[in-house]
C-alpha cells in the first residue's frame, strides 16, 4: 500500500518487487485471486478508492481520491471505477 500513489506501479513493477517471471507471477496470482496481474493491481486500487470515498472524515475530492489511489486521470479512474462496482465514484451525502 505504500506505493499506491505512485502511477509507475504496473505489471513490470511489481513482477520486479516479487523477483519472479511476469509468466509465474500471473500464475500464482490467478490461482489466488482469479485475477490477471493487472486486474489484480486494479482490484487493490479500486478497493482503496472505494474506502477513500466511503470514509465520512475525509473531505477529499473524486479527483483526489483517483490520484490517492494513483490513477492519474481522473477520467479513466471514473471508467474503470463504474465497469469494477457497476456505479460512479461519488463522495456520500452525509
Amino acid at each position: 500500500m505504500a506505493n499506491l500513489t505512485n502511477e509507475s506501479v504496473d505489471v513490470d513493477w511489481l513482477v520486479a518487487q516479487a523477483r519472479m517471471s511476469r509468466t509465474q507471477l500471473h500464475r500464482k496470482l490467478t490461482v489466488l485471486t482469479s485475477l490477471s496481474t493487472t486486474g489484480f493491481i486494479h482490484s487493490v486500487r479500486l478497493s482503496k478508492a472505494q474506502e477513500l470515498l466511503a470514509t465520512d472524515n475525509e473531505e477529499l475530492s473524486v479527483a483526489e481520491v483517483a490520484y490517492q489511489a494513483g490513477y492519474s486521470p481522473s477520467a479513466y479512474f471514473s471508467k474503470v471505477f463504474s465497469d469494477h462496482f457497476g456505479y460512479s465514484p461519488v463522495r456520500p451525502k452525509v
